[in-house]
């Protein structure tokens, strides 16, 4: 592949970009060191109006106590870079978090602490929450795994496992629901494959009141993206419509489009796809 497109990057970084495209592009990300600076230096003109830009704009730079390294993911709602905790000698991901203001900062902080007690083997732990040089961020497990759709760039997954998969990351949503916190974004690409199990992440649009409508349309619920709020519900919905995707290669495309859907999967499926 050749090196990214200014296009490319700005669907990248808006989440507008096909699962197949955003694939090759976050391979590409990986690749190519000049792809990653030229992203890194995009992504950081829009954080806190590129105000914050200074403390994350060189290789090596630090933010609180971190030191930032590779650039391994970049989205909506900021940049994530493979980071070191020299405290613990440890290597974290570390979220610098889109904001536009201060309330905006203090709401993601607040938040982001929040999901620090939510504890299950199926969610990828936030282990801080703080702010550098005005800027905000999340300190994060590492998890090096690829994205679930980046797996899926290849096909649709043995139904077993997904069942198995997804099974593991539902009981891990019902932890994050039961401390109050309701994600707002579940998909493919916030899924991580960790060895033999998937974990949820990337809880930058989570939200403890359901918040402003927000999130993928291709995975929302029909009521978020009529403008309600999200709810435990809601999120449901998203977690079958990735399971969906994950057994079949494509997304749902109405009530009673079950082509390609095993039978056993079909009644949880039904389900969680109810909109009524």
């Amino acid at each position: 592949m050749d090196c990214i497109s200014d296009n490319d990057l700005a669907e990248l970084l808006e989440d507008r970009l096909p699962a197949p495209r955003r694939a090759a592009v976050l391979a590409e990300l990986a690749r190519c060191t000049d792809c990653r600076e030229l992203a890194r230096q995009w992504a950081l003109a829009s954080i806190d109006g590129g105000r914050g830009a200074p403390a994350v704009a060189a290789a090596g730079a630090q933010l609180g106590p971190y030191r930032l390294d590779a650039l391994i993911g970049a989205g909506a709602m900021g940049l994530v870079f493979r980071g070191h905790d020299p405290t613990l000698a440890r290597d974290v991901a570390v979220k610098v978090v889109r904001a536009g203001d201060a309330a905006e900062r203090a709401r993601a902080l607040a938040e982001g602490r929040l999901l620090a007690t939510v504890r299950h083997p199926a969610v990828v732990g936030v282990h801080a929450a703080g702010t550098g040089d005005g800027v905000a961020y999340l300190a994060m497990e590492l998890v090096d795994g690829d994205s679930l759709d980046r797996v899926l760039a290849a096909g649709p997954l043995p139904w077993r496992q997904a069942a198995r998969w997804f099974g593991g990351v539902a009981l891990g949503l019902a932890a994050a629901h039961a401390a109050g916190v309701i994600h707002r974004d579940v998909k493919p690409a916030n899924l991580l494959v960790d060895g033999a199990t998937l974990r949820l992440a990337d809880f930058g649009l989570a939200s403890t009141d359901g918040g402003a409508p927000a999130g993928t349309p291709a995975y929302a619920a029909p009521e978020v993206r009529a403008g309600q709020v999200a709810t435990a519900a809601s999120d449901q919905y998203s977690l079958c419509v990735a399971l969906f995707e994950s057994v079949t290669g494509r997304r749902p495309a109405g009530r009673g489009d079950w082509a390609g859907v095993p039978a056993r999967l079909r009644p949880v499926l039904a389900r969680g796809l109810a909109t009524a």
